[in-house]
């Protein structure tokens, strides 16, 4: 059954939350923090001693059936345990709660290594921070290295800050023990871009981990990895061949030493690094030389301010007092003229070094040019020379939150809160980062506090709006968005925070409103065209939404998500290749996304490239667990790799974390394929359940039900499916062989060229029309479609084998076999050689077609179409025995199929076994009562059993099918005339020649009506054209013959007997009708030696001994002589009714192969 190709839906589900509010030991969860291969971290604070704050590890349930994955887990436990260090993250407890392990660690409050290079957003970490890391991290490496552990999975990710901003080093989860001092084989994990060459291949030792800190290092120093790739495996190769760039070459600030360290502990060859660590970690610290990177102004003042510019030369600073130039500097301010402003600020700054307005004043102009680390060094200086400077305070904690360092902005604020208590824009600075910092309820508090201290501040609404948004109170904060705006109507940031909010309620068309008027207001803002686009997605309208995250993109917004966003929305206008370049960029800028490769997953499963598509899904699973769709899409891409099993597996664990449609969808097409039919129809029908507009599952319902045989409710869903989406060719191609099955064939014609004006292009849809007009027995148009097929896809087998059915039903048997021949180049399969066996059994090449047949069964070895044609080759070639073997087996292996009792007929009937080969005519026509040839032998047999009544009806069963075969008629005319129903039986017989003119029997049995009707003479001329068309048949000379005697010219009866034996000698009948003419002459006793040769040849025949005992009678022999011939001839059946010279017909056994598709 063809399928639609899978509707895929991507829906991103996070389960980590489940334990949040959960008492764990004495600690209650309040917050989920991350996760990771192995588990995912929450934040749980003592229910006693609250004060207490702890990160508790819960393993990932997809490894709780695993053995290895709780050891892994509790490994992790012992190591920590073992490994106490003041540069390693502390195990407090373990346990299992609710059958999950869980471990308790230190709570890294700082956050992560990763976290503070986002902060850096590309930019070189100052080296005294980076050396103080390095050199922690280090310590801990090295005294892991004393006890022979080696960690394997060494990552910006795994490094985190405690309180005081110490390093910790965390995650032992994949770690090992060394048993010698070298090296270990093991399975190659870890994080390729921070993996040794060797650590690719599966072996580590401590000199690994040292590549690992070397390429942390190269990242902190330069801003960059020293590798990027989009694979696991151009990844490996980069490591393993290529060299990375200089660090010098990105950052020229770092001393060459430094280099020459990092260069030397990422080394290809473990060998050429330092012997360990520690060594390592001095020649990094061994290279730093106190050289200050201070710029001096032209007058030679020495300032820590890093960010100081030379005075234009033409400036004469003395024209004017330090109060003159800050009032010019204020009024370039005001005008917007901030460069001016700021020369004017460092003109004051010149006359007076410790003036901390000029500094904050000079700070505030250049954050008004987005120049905000130096904005920040210009505030920390006016902070130097006023440590209590409010305004100071407030401003850096502005500019460090615009640096994205909010933990820092937050100290700012709060220090300018304890400076001036009553500053509304204080407590909104401080609600903005504690926002920031996800503390929504604090946040709230502040929000609430500004409003107090000035009811006017439209700032402090806008952020009370953004944290009841998060905390879920939509309501009130578009209230609070409301008030803003009421108060500052021209502010865009409060127009596109409300849109957000509208967004989250689902109110897509009013959100894509606000975020329009926030761009109207402020149209250079990225962010705004940003939200704007995900407005337009969501309401489907993907080419508006497309040009939207262009527009933020251009303006300089190179965040993980906007990139992730732009990818989803060319997925969903089916461009995947530029779809996968927006992931691909996306997992650049945060290697750590899951969204990114799952989103990367999809597009490389849209461009058939399963197996990257696969590593994608994994990965994506691997930094989160809890994603189903990450699953669901696994799932696809082993489905397409023919791993149903896998798939399967895949899709319940889809289930397990969320129970969606797609997943159930996918997990009918995994049972499908693994022939589970009954199971495969349950899942399609819980995804109907939950998405009841869900097309593809109405398609899969229909695949199940057809593999079931119930044809009816399959094509019931197949309309239910069209239904819901009328334009999928797919849909109407499957109703298409739902009819077929029903034998709707006339409706399946109209369902398959639907589904090719809806695809034209598509071979299959063409093969099907060809099939179901094959059936109609338009033989032509079949012929048309399958070529049409073969020019869209030239290997395209089943095309090749329907037009070679085609053309043998055409009676182009030639033509045919070089079909089947092209059909078996593209695709060796048992149905082609089938096919190749009837045309060479059309051409009488029977050897051959055996041969073919043969290979058919070896491919498929319970095929009864094989077997059938087998046994059609044997009985061609007159080898029966072997023949009704072949149709017994066929019949044994499909007791459905039937030709093959139609064959078993045939040779039956050969073995004269009449009553056992009408009773297989009968299983033929009970199975296929359509097929004519299966009446047409049934009347053959009741003819030979002298069933006339049963015989006529079986040859007008015949022509009611068939109107047009004269072999019919003939046997009409035979059992008519055997019923003495001679008018009749001249109509079918001259019904038959007009069909066939040339057909001798038919001409023979026209000769045997007329003789039935005394029409003698007309008879004379029916036989003489039979003899005419079939000189050889000594059948037609003997009716001549006899209508010679009826006519009593028995001279000219003797001559034509006498031809018939020229003809046969062996012919009986023909020595039989001597006699009986030279009887009639008086001769009898030459009449009574014909007599004799005829009873020689067929001692059966018990007019022949009647005839003889005549002629003795009168040449005088005794009267026991003659006695002895007339009992014979009792003896055999004769009555008194019996004529004396019997007519035989020339009975002609047919077996029509009518084709089926």
């Amino acid at each position: 059954m063809i399928t639609a190709s899978p509707v895929i839906e991507v829906m991103i589900v996070f389960k980590g939350n489940d334990y949040v509010g959960q008492q764990i030991s004495n600690y209650r969860v309040i917050a989920r923090l991350a996760s990771g291969s192995f588990g995912c971290v929450y934040k749980a604070q003592h229910t006693i001693l609250t004060d207490r704050i702890v990160a508790i590890k819960m393993m990932n349930i997809s490894h709780l059936q695993s053995q290895e994955g709780s050891d892994n887990f509790l490994k992790e436990a012992r190591i920590l345990e073992k490994l106490k260090h003041k540069h390693i993250l502390t195990i407090i407890d373990i346990g299992i709660h609710d059958d999950t392990p869980y471990l308790i660690a230190e709570y890294a409050s700082n956050g992560s290594l990763r976290d503070r290079l986002r902060e850096l957003a590309g930019r070189p970490m100052p080296i005294d921070e980076a050396l103080r890391m390095l050199s922690q991290i280090g310590q801990a490496l090295q005294h892991a290295h004393l006890q022979n552990i080696i960690h394997r999975d060494l990552k910006p990710e795994n490094i985190l800050f405690n309180k005081k901003g110490e390093a910790l080093l965390g995650d032992f989860g994949i770690a090992t023990f060394l048993e010698t001092v070298s090296m270990k084989n093991v399975d190659a994990s870890g994080t390729p871009p921070y993996m040794a060459p060797e650590q690719f291949e599966g072996k580590v030792s401590k000199a690994c981990d040292q590549y690992s800190l070397g390429c942390i290092a190269y990242e902190l120093f330069t801003g960059r990895r020293p590798f990027n790739a989009n694979t696991v495996v151009a990844m490996w190769f980069q490591h393993t061949m290529e060299l990375p760039l200089p660090p010098t070459q990105l950052n020229p600030q770092i001393p060459a030493s430094i280099e020459e360290a990092i260069l030397k502990a990422m080394a290809k060859h473990r060998s050429d690094r330092f012997p360990d660590v520690v060594t390592f970690i001095k020649a990094l610290k061994a290279s730093r030389t106190n050289q200050a990177s201070q710029t001096r102004i032209l007058t030679g003042s020495t300032s820590t301010d890093t960010t100081e510019r030379r005075i234009e030369p033409s400036i004469d600073i003395s024209r004017q007092n330090k109060v003159q130039w800050l009032n010019e500097g204020n009024r370039h301010f005001e005008a917007r003229r901030y460069e001016q402003a700021i020369m004017a600020y460092e003109c004051a700054i010149h006359l007076d070094a410790k003036s901390s307005t000029a500094y904050s004043r000079k700070g505030e102009a250049l954050e008004r040019l987005g120049r905000h680390q130096e904005a920040l060094v210009a505030y920390e200086q006016a902070l130097t020379c006023e440590p209590h400077y409010k305004d100071a305070w407030y401003h850096k904690g502005k500019a460090l939150y615009a640096l994205q360092r909010y933990k820092e902005a937050l100290f700012a604020f709060e220090r300018a809160i304890q400076l001036g208590p009553n500053s509304a824009i204080g407590y909104t600075g401080k609600g903005d980062a504690l926002w920031q910092l996800k503390c929504h309820t604090e946040a709230l508090q502040a929000y609430n506090r500004a409003i107090k201290l000035d009811p006017l501040h439209a700032g402090a609404y806008n952020g009370k709006g953004n944290a009841l948004r998060e905390l879920g109170y939509s309501e009130e904060a578009l209230a609070a968005y409301n008030k803003a705006m009421r108060l500052d109507p021209q502010q865009a940031t409060f127009h596109d925070n409300k849109g957000l909010t509208l967004y989250n309620i689902k109110c897509y068309v009013e959100a894509l409103k606000a975020h329009e008027q926030a761009i109207l207001l402020a149209s250079d803002n990225a962010t705004f065209h940003y939200n704007k686009g995900k407005a337009l997605k969501a309401l489907q309208r993907y080419e508006e939404a497309l040009e939207a995250f262009n527009q933020a993109i251009q303006q300089h917004v190179d965040g993980a998500e906007i990139y992730n966003e732009r990818g989803y929305t060319l997925w969903k206008l089916q461009r995947p290749e530029e779809a996968l370049e927006a992931f691909e960029q996306a997992i650049q800028l945060a290697p750590d996304s899951a969204i990114a490769y799952l989103g990367q997953g999809y597009a490389l499963y849209d461009l058939k490239r399963y197996k990257e598509a696969l590593f994608a899904f994994e990965r994506a699973i691997g930094l989160d667990p809890q994603s189903a769709s990450a699953y669901v899409g696994k799932g696809h891409a082993l489905f397409y790799l023919e791993n149903n099993r896998s798939a399967l597996e895949a899709y319940t664990q889809a289930i397990a974390l969320s129970p969606m449609a797609v997943a159930y969808n996918g997990q009918g097409k995994a049972l499908y394929n693994l022939h589970r039919s009954e199971e495969a129809l349950l899942a399609y029908e819980e995804a109907i359940h939950l998405k009841p507009q869900f097309a593809d599952a109405y398609n899969g319902k229909g695949d199940a039900l057809c593999r079931l045989k119930r044809y009816q409710e399959a094509l019931t869903a197949y309309e239910q499916a069209m239904q819901i989406n009328p334009d999928d060719a797919c849909f109407h191609n499957n109703r298409g062989l739902a009819l077929w099955f029903l034998q709707r064939d006339e409706e399946a014609l109209e369902a398959f060229e639907t589904a090719i004006d809806l695809n034209p292009r598509l071979a299959s849809y063409h093969c099907h029309k060809g099939d179901v007009l094959s059936r109609l027995e338009r033989y032509e148009a079949a012929l048309a479609a399958f070529e049409q097929a073969i020019s869209l896809c030239t290997d395209c087998a089943p095309a090749h084998l329907g037009k070679g059915k085609a053309l043998y039903n055409l009676e182009r048997p030639q033509e045919a076999l070089a079909a089947y021949a092209k059909a078996l180049r593209y695709e060796v399969s048992a149905e082609s050689y089938i096919g190749r066996g009837h045309a060479l059994n059309k051409l009488a090449r029977y050897k051959e077609a055996l041969t073919a047949f043969e290979q058919a069964i070896q491919l498929d070895q319970q095929n009864a179409i094989a077997y059938t044609g087998r046994g059609d080759s044997f009985y061609a070639l007159q080898r029966y025995e072997k023949a009704l073997a072949a149709y017994e087996q066929a019949v044994q292996f499909d007791a459905e199929y039937a030709p093959a009792f139609n064959g078993l007929g045939n040779v039956l009937q050969t073995f004269e076994r009449y009553p056992e080969a009408l009773s297989a005519y009968k299983n033929a026509i009970e199975i296929d009562p359509r097929t004519p040839n299966f009446h047409y032998n049934a009347g053959q047999i009741h003819d030979q059993l002298k069933h006339n009544e049963e015989a006529l009806a079986a040859y007008e069963k015949t022509l009611e099918l068939a109107p047009n075969n004269a072999l019919a008629y003939i046997g009409k005319g035979r059992a008519l005339w055997k019923l003495n129903r001679n008018a009749k039986a001249l109509k079918a017989y001259e019904a038959a020649l007009a069909l066939d003119p040339t057909n001798a029997i038919a001409c023979n049995g026209k000769g045997d009506a007329l003789r039935g009707l005394h029409r003698n003479q007309e008879a004379l001329a029916a036989y003489e054209q039979a003899i005419q068309l079939d000189p050889g048949n000594s059948t037609f000379y003997n009716n001549r013959g006899q209508a010679f005697m009826e006519l009593k010219r028995f001279q000219n009866a003797l001559e034509i007997y006498q031809l018939a034996i020229q003809v046969n000698p062996e012919d009986a009948v023909a020595h039989n009708g001597i006699g009986d003419a030279l009887y009639a002459l008086k001769r009898y006793k030459e009449a009574l030696a014909a007599y004799e040769q005829a009873i020689k040849l067929d001692s059966k025949c018990a007019v022949y001994y009647y005839n003889k005992g005549n002629a003795l009678k009168y040449l005088g022999y005794a009267e026991n002589i003659q006695q002895e011939a007339y009992e014979r001839a009792r003896q055999l059946g004769y009555t008194n009714e019996q004529g004396s010279a019997p007519t035989t017909m020339y009975r002609a056994k047919i077996s029509l192969k009518l084709e089926t598709i």
